[in-house]
């Protein structure tokens, strides 16, 4: 059953289960007064929120059954198995449902989206043509945030304060600001060939260790929460020297900001991992040794899934396809953390981007229970918000999926979107 919307008779079974529960809990409340007894504590205590007895995977390895999940000032006040007495402005009967986090997807590119932006005038009409659109189709899908990894700065700061701040709808919203490259190196004669407002505003060219430094700090400064590092090498495309490398992961430590990079190459993993970098934005197009899988698990780097990402959408599934599957499941066999990540552009439907990779990540030997932690927990730790989002306990943020159906048993499930709690509020129903 597709996700984009309510049979009549789901939709009447749902309103029979909450009017059972709005019964249930005004006897409640009668018996207590008619006793004479004083009102249980709970009663007392209206929360914004509450889902009734449904299946809730915490996302730590634990699913509950017949669970409610109570929230309250935007934070998961309370989860209890069993029947509950408490009372919520809005209540969601969850019999045959299931609760998991919201959906992070730590790599997109939110302003990127073919045709390639050339102009302010063009920068404009995306942002008031394309943009809303797009960000309602990822809350639709599940993801409650999402980190941009590398976008047109510093436009894409602009966008993170209206939708963090509550003026622009969307999910939570992460960025990297534009991304150090080596002159002329991609981006800069690749995405942004041809187009020079793209490269003025996508890219920071960088051959001088202080100009490396200075441009952290503008960046920090405008509200990054990371760096993106472009340390590729190819036909006509220079690497970035290793030192500058060094030099941009020193000052972005400074500033308390985890610098991610990208790199197709075994030997560049490993000249990242030497320079101190946080974060891989993909696992190699080619087979990791087994010691740089060991290095990788031991500096504790995380890295983004990404297998279907760039050329796989187009062209057939080649060794390099294969390599990432297999790079990843080696990865997580040796206790790294794998992060769900699409590196979708907009080009192509939400819902199709988490699929596909959904399906590479099973065919990579992910079990559904695994799936879920890359899309949710290990998203989180990747993000650096382990303590605020990525599982449901009680004062973490409540960004929550509903869907129809068992993912954990079935990660097509989370395909049966019911409704969306970003922040403790529900802005997606399609009960």
């Amino acid at each position: 059953m597709g996700g984009w919307g309510r049979s009549p008779h789901l939709k009447k079974s749902m309103a029979q289960n909450a009017l059972r529960t709005s019964m249930l809990i005004c006897a409640l409340a009668v018996l207590a007064f008619v006793s004479g007894c004083a009102e249980p504590p709970s009663l007392s205590r209206e929360a914004d929120l509450l889902i009734l007895d449904a299946r809730v995977v915490t996302a730590t390895g634990e699913v509950l059954d017949g669970a409610s999940v109570v929230v309250s000032n935007g934070d998961i006040e309370d989860v209890v198995v069993g029947e509950t007495v408490r009372i919520a402005e809005t209540v969601i009967g969850g019999d045959g449902y299931t609760v998991v986090p919201g959906l992070i997807d730590t790599h997109v590119h939110l302003l990127m989206g073919s045709p390639t932006v050339d102009s302010d005038a063009a920068m404009d009409a995306y942002l008031d043509e394309t943009l809303p659109a797009l960000l309602d189709e990822y809350l639709a899908t599940g993801f409650t945030t999402v980190l941009s990894n590398g976008d047109f700065w510093p436009v894409i700061a602009d966008v993170k304060a209206r939708v963090n701040g509550g003026s622009l709808r969307g999910p939570r919203l992460f960025i990297l600001g534009p991304v150090f490259t080596a002159p002329g190196a991609h981006p800069v004669t690749t995405i942004c060939a041809d187009a020079p407002w793209c490269r003025e505003h996508l890219v920071v060219e960088v051959d001088d260790e202080q100009q490396a430094r200075e441009a952290v700090d503008q960046i920090a400064e405008r509200g990054a929460d990371g760096v993106k590092v472009i340390y590729d090498s190819g036909p006509n495309h220079p690497r970035l020297q290793p030192g500058l490398l060094r030099a941009i992961a020193v000052r972005a430590s400074a500033h308390d900001l985890p610098v991610i990079v990208h790199t197709s190459t075994s030997d560049g993993v490993g000249d990242a991992l030497g320079a101190g970098v946080a974060r891989l934005a993909h696992s190699p197009l080619e087979r990791m040794p087994d010691e740089l899988v060991t290095r990788a698990v031991v500096a504790g780097v995380p890295v983004a899934s990404t297998i279907r990402s760039g050329p796989f959408w187009e062209e057939p599934e080649g060794p390099s396809f294969e390599d990432r599957k297999a790079n990843v499941r080696a990865l997580l066999e040796r206790g790294a953390r794998v992060a769900f990540g699409t590196d979708n552009t907009g080009d192509r439907p939400v819902g199709a981007s988490l699929a596909a990779e959904i399906e590479a990540l099973q065919e990579a030997g992910l079990s559904p229970e695994q799936v879920i932690v890359a899309l949710t927990s290990d998203a989180a730790d990747y993000l650096g918000q382990s303590d605020n989002l990525g599982t449901i306990e009680v004062g973490k943020r409540a960004d929550l999926l509903i869907v129809e159906g068992d993912p954990v048993t079935d990660p097509a499930a989370l395909r049966n979107v019911v409704a969306v709690v970003k922040d403790g509020v529900l802005i997606v129903d399609y009960r």
